[in-house]
């Protein structure tokens, strides 16, 4: 799982590097509208062509919990309608500015937009299970002083194995997210803190000794 997961992180790294981007997501929406910026060219074939293989790898793979969500997708249509709008020969005029525009805002929200360490929102089916191993490893190797903890307010099962670690639960985003079957989800949000981690290591180990 970590294997796939520092793949699609390199990629999407790689991708940022050739097209001369950052991560900042204000600057590439603006740099959209600078048509004949060089940090627009079209993405390079042979990192598409690594992109779509990742993609079909994953196929399958649950992505916030939608197994039948193909991944990368969006990115890969953002792409699409990039570069389209920028070897069009409509190039320089309003119509492919908002091309430019709309397909730039779409690959920017397929990126990163903080330095945050997501664990599931892809995750293989081998990996399910691994959660208090993460844990250790971002309070741990990491350095980490606060880990958040998000699932669906319909996921109950959830909810208690995260409440049984110990974490606080600090509110509900409602209408978060859209299901794949058009119904809204609300997420629960928690929030667990080192010296938490610690006490919570402590009576793990209590209870399995």
């Amino acid at each position: 799982m970590w294997t796939v997961l520092e793949r699609a992180s390199a990629a999407q790294e790689r991708l940022l590097e050739l097209t001369g981007v950052t991560r900042d997501v204000r600057a590439l929406e603006i740099a959209a509208l600078r048509l004949g910026d060089p940090a627009l060219s079209p993405a390079p074939a042979p990192l598409l062509a690594e992109v779509r293989a990742l993609s079909a790898e994953l196929r399958g793979t649950p992505v916030m919990g939608a197994a039948e969500r193909a991944p990368f997708a969006v990115l890969l249509s953002a792409l699409a309608r990039l570069d389209a709008a920028l070897a069009g020969p409509a190039a320089g005029q309003r119509q492919a500015a908002d091309e430019v525009a709309q397909a730039a805002q779409t690959l920017a929200s397929a990126l990163n937009r903080r330095t945050d360490a997501e664990m599931t929102w892809t995750q293989a089916t081998e990996a399910l299970g691994r959660q208090q191993l993460w844990r250790m490893t971002a309070f741990g190797d990491l350095g980490m002083e606060r880990v958040q903890l998000k699932t669906d307010h319909m996921n109950l099962r959830s909810q208690r194995a995260i409440e049984k670690l110990g974490a606080t639960r600090e509110g509900v985003l409602r209408r978060h997210l859209r299901r794949p079957d058009g119904t809204w989800r609300d997420t629960v949000m928690y929030s667990l803190l080192r010296e938490e981690w610690l006490q919570a290591q402590a009576r793990l180990r209590a209870t399995t000794s």
